[in-house]
């Protein structure tokens, strides 16, 4: 009896690592997922209505981006300070909201992505969104980016 609890314990003992490893990917892949899907809803959008989908009042930065959602990693690049909450981009992409006169469906996530009416990632953190006032991103030092004109990433987990 005594050696079937110690052979159950050592295999356990292996097991929740290799299981906690499972969850951390699928988290990644879950947050890679949705930022994906939320910069093809935006240049879906843009492509339809030949405009990105920015509420009025916002402005490019100096470095010609408009920036949705907060993630203090980007925060501290001085390209990237302008910082706008990004429920308003969310509902333009909504069939629902007026300025979607098509009542296109851009965007459909499951309902864990939402905490509170914001966009998260698996680790409860806002997703940021770059958009480019130009066409495609312009360089930042230190930063490469692909030739796409919007992109998104979320903070992933905290450490």
């Amino acid at each position: 009896m005594l050696t079937v609890i110690l052979i159950l314990s050592l295999l356990i003992t292996l097991l929740v690592p290799s299981v906690k490893l499972v969850q951390r990917r699928m988290e990644r892949n879950r947050a890679a997922t949705d930022a994906n899907a939320l910069v093809q809803a935006v240049m879906h959008y843009q492509q339809v209505y030949g405009e990105w989908p920015i509420p009025a009042g916002s402005s490019a930065n100096s470095s010609g981006f408009y920036v949705f959602g907060i993630n203090s990693i980007l925060t501290t690049a001085a390209c990237l300070r302008t910082i706008y909450d990004l429920s308003p981009v969310l509902r333009r992409l909504n069939p629902d909201s007026p300025d979607n006169p098509r009542q296109l469906s851009f965007l459909t996530l499951p309902t864990n992505t939402f905490e509170k009416g914001e966009f998260v990632d698996p680790w409860r953190a806002r997703y940021v969104l770059v958009m480019s006032a130009q066409n495609g991103i312009p360089e930042i030092a230190g930063i490469a980016f692909s030739n796409l004109s919007a992109f998104a990433i979320s903070s992933g987990p905290s450490v």
